[in-house]
């Protein structure tokens, strides 16, 4: 924290006071245009200059300074030893960092990708299909000098002047790790471009925030992130800033509680009364597995079956990935929070977009596979991040069904909120309760029908009685 807080007082005494600027001669500049300022807080600043951008990397503690000017040598900025130097646009790049790769597909530059981390780890069809073509291969330090920036992360172990560390964890909200878009696109002079990119998917993320905001209370959905590590045996329930977050604007309750790492007990008085659960457990390959390892498996000693088990309400991020096992959403979901929000609020709301098509959350519980990606899927590596759209509505929730269950056919059978199944009943019994009505009424009328027809027939003429002792039975005359 320290550490931080010294950084950012450096850059902002170097911003207004410290700048010694050896002359240069000017080929480019950063007109009002072309600059771009983060929004949310997200971990780094940019002081623009007329031939230069000066960088602050909060979140790593790193100043660049970007020059654009290609006759004329790097600026000699005093009194930021410690920064390192760049010349910008970059053409060629390592990306040892995963969410990287979308974020520069995002801008369509991705093509400058030169060496990965890991080429197995690539979802991406479209840099598959680089790979394939030998035009991205694996890092190596003797790689450094092909290249113009390496980004990196702090776990990752090389670091030298080209490397420029990011961490975009998960203590970050999803608008604030989408504006590392804007901290990618100064290394590149992609900044006008990356201004209506970030607008376009900011607009997203916001119309159906808005849309789910009007959600009753009654009606909300409780959701639990869980996970689990067979190393330390102990089960986590995500409470980070990202996933709060995301679980609150996709108009749903995160689980209540006060720590994250938790025993098997301590987990289902969390999340027993969860309507959803999404789990991250890559150690557990079948839901058969993790019932067993979660202490939900049929036959169990003194062990409730929870709804989300009983209705299929338990899913996994696990809908895309490559051949090696790698999930699209960890290379992804950093830079597409429009589409995080849109997979949360459709297995809670299937009427809420009826043709959208989840990216990521696949149900678990169902056994269903995964969806590989190949470079097969690269269709257009013009484009290969496209942005959809979002228009405003009045949103309330789906309709009541006179079933129990919803089948919204990709995303399973779903339990009725509390609320609707006690409607239901109470219809039932007052559908009961006339149908009875009207049955007695019915008995009623025809009963007095009856006795008018008795009255009437005993004041008919009486007929005599016939004595039996008057008949003569006849003879038999046959011989």
């Amino acid at each position: 924290m320290m550490k931080t807080l010294r950084s950012i007082i450096l850059f902002y005494v170097l911003v207004f006071f410290g700048f010694n600027v050896s002359p240069t001669v000017s080929d480019c500049s950063y007109p009002i245009g072309a600059q771009i300022q983060p929004s949310y807080n997200p971990g780094f600043t940019v002081f623009y200059q007329n031939t230069y951008k000066i960088v602050n990397n909060t979140r790593t503690n790193e100043v660049y300074i970007l020059y654009c000017s290609a006759s004329a040598p790097a600026p000699n900025v005093t009194g930021v030893s410690s920064a390192k130097y760049f010349q910008v646009p970059v053409k060629n790049v390592a990306t040892l960092d995963i969410p990287t790769v979308t974020f520069l597909e995002l801008m369509n530059v991705y093509s400058s990708i030169k060496y990965v981390n890991n080429t197995a780890s690539i979802t991406s069809p479209c840099l598959q299909k680089n790979i394939e073509n030998k035009s991205i291969q694996n890092f190596n330090s003797s790689n450094s000098n092909d290249i113009n920036v390496i980004f990196s992360n702090p776990t990752q172990s090389y670091n030298d002047n080209k490397t420029v560390n990011v961490n975009i964890g998960d203590d970050l909200t999803p608008l604030q790790k989408l504006e590392w878009v804007k901290f990618f696109s100064l290394f590149y002079d992609k900044e006008a471009v990356v201004t209506k990119t970030f607008a376009s998917l900011q607009s997203i993320y916001l119309c159906n925030t808005k849309n789910l905001a009007n959600i009753s209370i009654v009606n909300k959905k409780t959701i639990a992130w869980v996970s689990y590590d067979s190393n330390s045996n102990q089960f986590e329930v995500k409470r980070d800033k990202y996933h709060a977050q995301l679980i609150k604007d996709a108009g749903a309750y995160s689980t209540e509680l006060s720590v994250s790492t938790v025993n098997i007990n301590e987990l289902h008085s969390i999340i027993n009364n969860a309507y959803i659960v999404i789990d991250e457990s890559q150690s557990i390959a079948s839901f058969d597995a993790w019932q067993r390892t979660f202490g939900y498996y049929p036959g169990q000693s003194d062990v409730n079956i929870p709804d989300f088990i009983t209705y299929r309400r338990v899913y996994r991020v696990n809908k895309h990935v490559n051949f090696d096992g790698y999930l699209d959403w960890s290379e992804s979901s950093a830079a597409r929070p429009d589409l995080a929000i849109q997979d949360l609020i459709a297995i809670q709301y299937p009427t809420y977009q009826s043709s959208y098509i989840t990216k990521w959350l696949y149900i678990f519980s169902n056994n269903d596979s995964p969806i590989l990606l190949t470079s097969n899927n690269c269709v257009n590596p013009n484009q290969t991040q496209t942005i959809g759209n979002c228009s405003v509505i009045n949103f309330t929730g789906d309709s009541s069904s006179t079933n129990s269950t919803v089948n919204n056919g990709l995303y399973g059978s779903k339990k009725l909120p509390p609320i609707a199944e006690a409607m239901i009943i109470t219809f039932s019994i007052l559908a009961g309760l006339a149908g009875f009505a009207v049955g007695a009424w019915l008995v009623l009328v025809i009963r007095r029908k009856h006795q008018e027809r008795f009255i009437e027939l005993k004041d008919e003429p009486e007929v005599p009685e016939v004595q039996m002792s008057n008949v003569t039975e006849p003879t038999n005359t046959s011989v």
